[in-house]
């Protein structure tokens, strides 16, 4: 019996703060376990397609409740298409 190790791929979206206010600016970071390979990144909120977000980094500046949402990443390397658990953001008005 032959079995195939594949390696568990882990990615996920930290966040660079807990608790925002209105105006306030975050930035939201695809991590991944993935080695240094050629790797392309692109990112939803709420399922849809953030166009022209490709890198690892989502950088949101002056938020507001429009902002608030479920956002996650998806990376995208030579063993598949890999997508993180929805990361929630909330907005609180000032």
């Amino acid at each position: 019996m032959h079995s195939i190790w594949t390696p568990d791929f882990n990615v996920s979206v930290n966040s660079s703060k807990n608790e925002l206010k209105e105006a306030e600016e975050v930035t939201l970071t695809c991590d991944h376990n993935f080695p240094n390979v050629s790797l392309t990144f692109w990112w939803k909120k709420d399922g849809k397609n953030l166009t022209g977000k490709d890198t690892s980094q989502l950088f949101l500046k002056k938020v507001f409740s429009h902002d608030s949402g479920e956002y996650a990443c998806f990376v995208n390397s030579q063993c598949g298409i890999f997508e993180s658990r929805p990361y929630k953001v909330e907005v609180k008005s000032k």
